[in-house]
């Protein structure tokens, strides 16, 4: 069960960062910034591990970045990442 939500926020606070070794609850993510690098790794998470949780925060209101303005034809992959994912 893969599943990507996309929060939106403002200022993101520092968080703390805990390691508990390995666990049977899956994998959770949370990738910074919803941008065309943001949704290619997001993508690339999902498809490494069968059960994962990936959140994408950005402090925009509008998610995808550079790729709403416009992608480089030599970067088709990109926007075919943006496409699958949302």
């Amino acid at each position: 069960m893969n599943k990507m939500r996309i929060k939106i926020l403002g200022n993101v606070k520092k968080r703390r960062w805990i390691s508990r070794g390995f666990s049977s609850r899956p994998l959770r993510v949370c990738v910074v910034a919803s941008g065309p690098a943001g949704f290619y790794s997001a993508e690339k998470l999902l498809k490494m591990q069968q059960v994962a949780e990936v959140d994408i925060i950005d402090r925009l209101p509008t998610p995808f970045g550079l790729v709403r303005s416009g992608v480089a034809p030599y970067h088709p992959e990109t926007k075919k990442t943006m496409n699958r994912l949302w």
